[in-house]
């Protein structure tokens, strides 16, 4: 049976109850261990809120408060993977204990719960599996509680050794599935919602005995920088009190940040547009090669089309597009906590702040090398295709449909939806990459004096079984895939 236990704070679901020192609905604060320290203005704005618990990322945080505040420790590590845990496991059991002793020495009987994990991947069974004995280890040096921050919502159904798990609370949920437990809340940019969603699992909580809410710093200084009654609300819930919150002058609040992908797809179609109008040959390169195919490769061919900064543009103009969609589908697949996941297992390849230009390059780098990659590939293969303009003209001009789904994807990320769109447009991106080289493939082997079937099964089939093979060692490497999923899963 799950055990709900914190320290003084809490009751267990054991078969026997505990001691409730410190009974009550209460609220903390989680400071991560790059918050700033807060003022003594917020201080005071916390006292007055009825918050004296605080979570803590560094024990030298401690400092940051007055004798008349209690403390969670922890987390110990973010984002651990059980693979991680397995091999590791005497080292984490040993560093976990100094980490929380030294909390103990700052803050001597102040210290109520232990946190040992930050979102780890607990979605996997062998999770708790691995989990188990390194908490029943640690737990044996300690008369506190030990528990972890999950990212999920629900109670897990795994069994497990931990006192308690807290879990995640977003702002779009609308209900408790089990409120007999502890939250920590996760706002949103959105205010209203934010606050309309917290309001709610304060008035879930207040049913309760015992509850225990954990408050982001940064938001909820924030909330009560704008706010200035707002410390009632959270004091009138520390009381038992259901609350209210009605804030209707942040409905009239509008963020006027400057979207640049939004502003890059508007400018993408009219410099579009502009090609059209101005440049009659992009017109007709593009009415031929999609509305009368076969009279451009045969102008082509007996080399009366020799331009070649149309298709240039087009495939510079696709490098672009392909970093843009590759931060756009990021922003819609992964969420901040995602890119912090990124950057905690990859810190090299995903320097903090900077992960989502890093897959910006990484779309632009990607397009490119598949596009040189290509371009040499047919060229090697089919001494046709060694002629530069005809080369380039075939090759270029399917990826103008690859628009489309980058334009879905935007909207859908400015509309904040995913799924079935979303997976479409992701596929038909990618697949439109294959799809190009398989059409110049066909149109470069129909050029062949003899063998032309066997050399577009060659060239093809060659360079589409290189991509399956490279797609099967990304899917099976658990060192790229591992982190991967579990950046998907916290989205």
């Amino acid at each position: 049976m799950l055990i709900f236990f914190i320290g003084s704070l809490f009751f267990t679901e054991t078969g026997h109850s505990e001691s409730s020192v410190f009974g009550g609905n209460k609220i903390a604060v989680s400071l991560s261990s790059d918050s700033v320290p807060p003022t003594s203005h917020q201080i005071n704005l916390l006292q007055k809120s009825g918050i004296s618990l605080i979570e803590l990322s560094d024990p030298r945080q401690i400092t940051f408060f007055s004798v008349d505040f209690k403390f969670i420790a922890g987390p110990f590590r973010n984002f651990i993977l059980p693979e991680e845990l397995l091999n590791s496991s005497s080292q984490l059991i040993t560093t976990a204990v100094d980490h929380f002793q030294e909390f103990e020495v700052r803050a001597p009987g102040r210290i109520i719960a232990y946190n040992l994990f930050h979102y780890p991947y607990d979605a996997r069974p062998s999770f708790f599996s691995v989990s188990g004995p390194i908490a029943d280890s640690i737990r044996s040096e300690t008369d506190l509680p030990i528990f972890y921050r999950s990212y999920m919502s629900s109670i897990p159904e795994e069994d497990h050794s931990f006192d308690f798990i807290s879990l995640r609370y977003p702002s779009r949920l609308n209900s408790l599935s089990d409120p007999n437990i502890i939250y920590h809340f996760y706002p949103d940019s959105d205010h209203p919602r934010s606050l309309s969603s917290l309001e709610l699992l304060l008035n879930e909580m207040v049913r309760l005995d015992d509850s225990l809410i954990l408050l982001p710093d940064e938001w909820l200084f924030h909330i009560l920088e704008i706010l200035p009654d707002f410390h009632y609300i959270l004091a009138a819930h520390t009381r038992g009190k259901d609350v209210e919150m009605i804030y209707p002058h942040l409905q009239q609040q509008i963020e006027l940040n400057i979207n640049f992908v939004l502003t890059f797809t508007v400018l993408l179609w009219a410099f579009l547009a502009l090609l059209f109008k101005f440049r009659p040959f992009f017109v007709e390169l593009f009415s031929r090669y999609f509305f009368n195919h076969s009279f451009l490769i045969s102008d082509l061919v007996e080399s009366r089309l020799r331009n070649r900064s149309e298709s240039g543009i087009m495939l510079l103009l696709h490098c672009m597009i392909s970093g843009i969609f590759f931060y756009t589908a990021s922003s819609l697949y992964f969420s901040d906590i995602s890119f912090d996941m990124l950057s905690y297992h990859a810190p090299f390849l995903f320097p903090d702040g900077y992960q989502q230009l890093v897959i910006f390059m990484t779309g632009i780098l990607f397009a490119t090398l598949f596009h040189a990659l290509s371009i040499t590939w047919l060229a090697l293969f089919n001494k046709e295709l060694r002629k530069l303009p005809f080369l380039l003209n075939i090759y270029a001009w399917p990826f103008l449909l690859n628009l489309f789904p980058f334009t879905l994807i935007v909207f859908l990320t400015q509309t904040d939806r995913s799924g079935m769109l979303s997976a479409a447009a992701l596929i038909l991106f990618f697949t439109l990459f294959i799809v190009a080289f398989i059409v110049a493939a066909y149109q470069g082997g129909k050029q062949l004096s003899k063998y032309r079937i066997l050399n577009v099964m060659i060239t093809a089939g060659l360079f589409c079984g290189t991509v399956i093979y490279l797609l099967y060692l990304l899917f099976t490497s658990d060192l790229i895939m591992e982190p991967l999923r579990l950046a998907l899963w916290v989205s």
